[in-house]
């Protein structure tokens, strides 16, 4: 049976992604808002088979918001700076209007099937998280930004994260809190770890190897090398919210690209 897809929320240009070794075969979705970056990820990818890029913001429901871009732009976010603003010296420059759609509505609009998912949203994850509960419910495991602190404002804690993702069968197996008080968390789906038998530290390993990118470990199971490297520069990951493709009446064909295997 072919592997089913993955999902990228808060793609930025996804340039980690581009030496994967599924790249053109395996099915992805990367979903970005900000127009600079998603500019990029159009270059990056454009005419790649069985990717879909999608221009949008993810929320809980569909709607408008204003993302607050920043001079690093894989910090950007729909939400204030809370201690981002001592941790990290990055300026804001102004906002962006963005359209807010649902995970959901994005993929009923995307044919195939797909069972991982990684957010990188800056503090807008259970925001995202809560639009997208049938999508939750095919997820085999998720790689999730996770705070212990008010880095941005309003934004969940952990153990929120935790509890909204229980009931879906998914459980926090790998933390690392590599920026303090944040960091990455990956959720399995307990009867999908029950039945292959292994822990997500052996398939990280499994996928390092694979990719070689043995020297990322257990925590970055979702990142593969790409051509420049994995870099954390100032401490932040890929970034930002989304925009949508097939919504409510608002939802714009034009924000959706995507490319089939010929």
């Amino acid at each position: 049976m072919p592997e089913r897809g993955l999902i990228l929320a808060g793609a930025n240009d996804a340039v980690e992604f581009l030496g994967h070794p599924e790249l053109g075969t395996r099915q992805f979705v990367f979903i970005e808002p900000q127009s600079g970056p998603f500019a990029r990820l159009e270059a990056n990818f454009a005419g790649t088979p069985n990717v879909t890029l999608v221009n949008t913001a993810l929320g809980a429901e569909p709607g408008e918001g204003s993302l607050r871009l920043a001079s690093f732009d894989q910090s950007a976010s729909l939400l204030e700076r809370g201690l981002h603003l001592e941790l990290y010296p990055i300026e804001f420059e102004g906002q962006q209007p963005v359209r807010i759609e649902t995970l959901d509505t994005i993929m009923a609009a995307i044919p195939g099937e797909f069972d991982e998912m990684v957010l990188d949203v800056q503090g807008y994850e259970l925001e995202v998280l809560k639009g997208a509960v049938e999508t939750l419910k095919a997820m085999r495991r998720i790689k999730c930004e996770v705070n212990e602190a008010e880095v941005f404002r309003g934004c969940p804690m952990v153990g929120e994260i935790d509890a909204f993702l229980a009931p879906f069968g998914l459980e926090r197996t790998e933390t690392d809190l590599h920026g303090g008080c944040w960091g990455d968390a990956v959720y399995t789906r307990q009867s999908w770890r029950r039945r292959t038998g292994r822990n997500v530290a052996v398939l990280a390993g499994r996928i390092a190897r694979r990719t070689g990118a043995a020297h990322l470990g257990p925590a970055a199971l979702f990142r593969w090398q790409s051509p420049r490297g994995y870099s954390d520069q100032v401490g932040a990951s890929c970034s930002c919210q989304i925009d949508v493709r097939r919504t409510s009446s608002n939802f714009q064909p034009s924000a959706v690209r995507t490319w089939s295997q010929s």
